[in-house]
């Protein structure tokens, strides 16, 4: 494990966090980090401060920290079942050599991406997208029961043609050959990435109804306000931006006519602790029930107005800084 731990240390753009049995507190001890690395610092920091009442009671451990917004620890599809295997016969072996790249390794030979992978789409310099190209979809409009299963790109391919994450990478990367855990801001149902709580941005519910947040009857601004922005893609000549998730969002609002108007756009998160359709409303990656979705909920503001106030309520009940510290310390 500590060979495995130093070896992951040494990767590029990776900060490591360690507790010696001399020091009560943890500490950033080197990094990778191409450039100036205080932003990433401080980021790490912020996360590091949750538990800095409690941290005297962990013992002596060295960390790998990501602070990125983008998974790393790709994981081969045989490697857990492996170590399970081992680790119930007693034993400890090296895990066989990996030769093949892509996001398709991480996904049993049973899987629909194994069985008919997908292709990429073209680089978007000479690819204008239709209406129909940017859904992305020729399949029966529907909505989304089980989120969480949505999210497999081993099952739901069309997500290693049109998301970002994926994307960007092309066919992928190289999937690890260890479980070593690295501290990252996201993982996706491919990656084997730790996902700490983030608490950037997070503000009390007081001052946030303080400052900004409005009772529900006052918020009378009907447009949809999807959160981020175009960011995830280089809109480079050899890479199919165009087909991203962010890009196709903003290009396929603007080509319906009418009073939908996008402020900013969504992320792909991997929510595991909140309901659909009791805390937030699910949207397919092709964006398909997207303008149903809005049109149900602009005449059935009672229903809006109940999932709004149950997703309010979970983040004051368990999501207070106290909670993220226990999460953390976990």
């Amino acid at each position: 494990m500590a060979h495995i731990q130093k070896e992951l240390e040494k990767e590029s753009e990776i900060t490591t966090v360690a507790k010696t049995p001399s020091s009560p507190r943890f500490e950033i001890v080197d990094t990778t980090i191409r450039g100036d690395p205080l932003g990433a610092f401080q980021r790490i920091n912020d996360i590091l401060d949750l538990i800095s009442d409690i941290e005297h009671e962990l013992p002596p451990m060295r960390i790998s920290f990501s602070h990125h917004d983008n998974p790393n620890m790709l994981s081969d599809w045989r490697i857990k079942p492996w170590h399970w295997r081992l680790r119930e016969l007693g034993r400890q072996e090296n895990f066989p050599p990996i030769y093949k790249t892509g996001w398709i390794e991480a996904c049993h030979l049973t899987s629909l991406a194994r069985q008919n992978p997908p292709l990429l789409p073209p680089p978007s310099l000479h690819t204008e997208l239709s209406f129909a190209q940017l859904l992305n979809t020729s399949s029966p409009k529907s909505f989304i029961s089980t989120h969480r299963a949505t999210m497999d790109p081993c099952m739901h391919l069309v997500l290693l043609v049109t998301h970002g994450q994926f994307l960007s990478h092309d066919k992928g990367p190289y999937p690890h050959s260890s479980l070593m855990p690295q501290f990252s801001l996201c993982k996706t149902l491919l990656h084997h990435d730790v996902r700490p709580p983030v608490p950037y941005g997070w503000v009390s519910d007081l001052d946030s109804e303080a400052k900004w947040d409005l009772p529900w009857e006052k918020k009378v601004d009907e447009r949809l306000n999807c959160r981020g922005s175009t960011t995830g893609l280089f809109a480079s000549p050899g890479k199919a931006w165009r087909h991203a998730h962010r890009s196709r969002l903003v290009s396929l609002t603007n080509a319906i006519e009418g009073n939908l108007t996008i402020l900013s756009d969504c992320g792909f998160e991997n929510y595991s602790r909140i309901a659909p359709w009791v805390h937030y409303v699910p949207i397919q990656i092709s964006y398909a029930d997207l303008y149903d979705a809005l049109a149900f909920f602009r005449t059935h503001g009672d229903l809006a107005e109940s999932i709004a106030t149950q997703g309010k309520e979970w983040s004051r009940n368990f999501w207070k800084k106290e909670d993220m510290a226990a999460y953390l310390y976990r």
